[in-house]
């Protein structure tokens, strides 16, 4: 059997190109993509 090997910092290139031209179309049509978060509880190593 043989290995392949994965270049990761390649594949992460392409996930944040993929996801850059994903927010840019989404710009176009006037959505304004973010990122948020939701905390539940209060543990402190969730902040």
């Amino acid at each position: 059997m043989t290995g392949i090997k994965i270049d990761g910092k390649e594949i992460s290139q392409v996930v944040k190109d993929r996801v850059k031209k994903a927010a840019e179309e989404l710009k176009v049509q006037g959505i304004n993509p973010c990122l948020a978060t939701v905390l539940v509880g209060d543990n402190p190593a969730s902040a």
